[in-house]
């Protein structure tokens, strides 16, 4: 796949905080790319920068064979032709869903178009409701569709699903991905959900305090994060020691097994134990530290348990 889009060494400022530090990172043609971090990382300012809301103080971004942003050069948003889907969906409140769909459509062919999408996002049967009638789900399809009505290349959405209750979050992700391969666009999406980046993402962008912290795969990611910020971002780590003044090993609540009573090099009291579906979640206080074991039985909270993690499972990251 050729590169889409690429920034190079973009930095932004928004008074003495850099929102973005010397930025670089490639999104290629039919790709996802899910941009991750905690809040304050960068990531809405990464999408505003490409969108074109913002402009970067120093490096280049280019899309396809255009420059949009250098430090000669910009092009405004309304001439980048990207398809936007905001936080809160922005639609308009007096216009139905099909008129929403079709509002930046043009010619002749706005109805026959205004049709196709409705059917691609399963709204055929509500063309004629207005926002405040439609579900949260109902109205985020909405805006995907009227992001795809101006046919562009690239699809940027921010923070799609999290007005959304976790009820419906599962099959919202699974509509977004299926609209976004069947017309072969490639998507950025800023999230601060774990399960969203990992269950959409080709690639995932991770930001720390404006910085490229690590970029990959899913699996490279989770498996052998960066760091244990990174680490972090996907879940509980439990950290056994520092290997140097670089370096520390963790594990994670599934790769250990508890033992009652204080046998183990390493114990504590169980804090609480909250069961999960498949296994309970024990919280275990050693010292002034909260270890996280998923184990198969109930413990009750005050028990004594040591901890014996799998060695095998044991990984050494970044600190």
């Amino acid at each position: 796949m050729s590169t889409l889009v690429k920034f190079e060494n973009i930095s932004k400022r928004f008074g003495k905080v850099k929102a973005v530090d010397q930025l670089s990172f490639d999104l290629k043609e039919a790709e996802i790319i899910t941009v991750l971090g905690e809040s304050g990382s960068g990531k809405s300012t990464l999408l505003r920068l490409l969108a074109g809301f913002e402009k970067p103080e120093e490096g280049k971004i280019q899309y396809a064979n255009e420059i949009l942003s250098s430090n000669n050069i910009f092009v405004p948003p309304h001439k980048r032709k990207f398809g936007m889907v905001f936080q809160d969906f922005a639609l308009f409140p007096h216009l139905n869903v099909e008129q929403n769909i079709g509002f930046a459509i043009e010619g002749n062919a706005k109805h026959e178009r205004v049709k196709e999408l409705l059917r691609s996002v399963n709204l055929v049967d509500i063309a004629k409701r207005y926002p405040h009638e439609l579900s949260g789900g109902q109205q985020q399809r909405v805006a995907m569709a009227r992001a795809l009505s101006i046919e562009p290349e690239l699809l940027l959405l921010d923070e799609p699903f999290s007005s959304l209750d976790q009820s419906v979050r599962f099959m919202l992700r699974r509509e977004v991905e299926r609209v976004i391969r069947a017309y072969r666009k490639s998507a950025l999406i800023v999230t601060h959900d774990s399960v969203d980046a990992l269950d959409l993402a080709d690639r995932i962008l991770i930001l720390k305090n404006g910085k490229l912290e690590q970029f990959g795969t899913p699996a490279e990611v989770l498996n052998s994060p960066s760091s244990i910020y990174v680490a972090g971002l996907f879940g509980p780590v439990n950290i056994i020691n520092s290997k140097s003044d670089s370096e520390i090993r963790y594990f994670r609540p599934w790769e250990a097994e508890l033992k009652r009573g204080k046998d183990g090099d390493l114990h504590g009291i169980v804090e609480k134990s909250v069961f999960t579906g498949n296994n309970f979640r024990t919280f275990i206080s050693v010292q002034d530290t909260t270890f996280v074991i998923d184990f198969n039985e109930f413990i009750a909270q005050g028990e004594a348990v040591s901890i014996l993690p799998i060695a095998s499972l044991i990984k050494t990251t970044r600190i």
